[in-house]
């Protein structure tokens, strides 16, 4: 049986707050979910929400990379992101009493120092995953992306998922 009972706000600057509470929980996870993915992408910007969503780890006004990760490894957090078509999603699992830490933490990276020596390393890297194919051999051996590919072409999505490339 599932006791979980949700709760939601949202604030003056129109931020959404979910929660769930399930009884008996021994952690809490927190995360943003952007409303921005893959499929929102003109083919001329494709992959700028993955390419941000590794931005945001490269640090803040008030704190390094290296701060970030010692942090979240000092609150012994489970963290991650990803982003997809519809959405980009910067999460961390924690134990309860270090909630505070981990929603400051998380609050803080949507705010990236964004420094142009990052974006030079991040350009760099994504270069060479796409020079290398990692992103076309995912796509290209995975069986469900078209059909995903298939079904969303019925639904009228403009733009594909699997590579950014306009419909013809």
């Amino acid at each position: 049986m599932n006791d979980a009972t949700f709760h939601s706000a949202t604030l003056e600057n129109g931020l959404t707050l979910i929660g769930e509470h399930l009884p008996g929980a021994r952690s809490v996870a927190v995360g943003y979910f952007v409303g921005t993915g893959a499929r929102d992408e003109a083919a001329e910007v494709s992959g700028v929400s993955h390419f941000l969503e590794h931005m945001l780890f490269k640090g803040t006004d008030r704190r390094s990379v290296d701060d970030i990760n010692r942090e979240f490894d000092e609150l012994g957090a489970r963290y991650n992101a990803y982003t997809g078509e519809e959405r980009t999603v910067y999460y961390a699992v924690v134990l309860p009493e270090r909630l505070a830490q981990a929603t400051d933490l998380l609050s803080d990276m949507m705010r990236p120092a964004l420094r142009d020596a990052d974006f030079a390393v991040e350009r760099a890297a994504a270069r060479i995953r796409r020079d290398n194919g990692d992103v076309a051999v995912l796509y290209r051996t995975n069986a469900q992306a078209g059909a995903l590919e298939n079904a969303f072409r019925r639904a009228g999505i403009r733009y594909r998922i699997t590579e950014g490339a306009p419909r013809g």
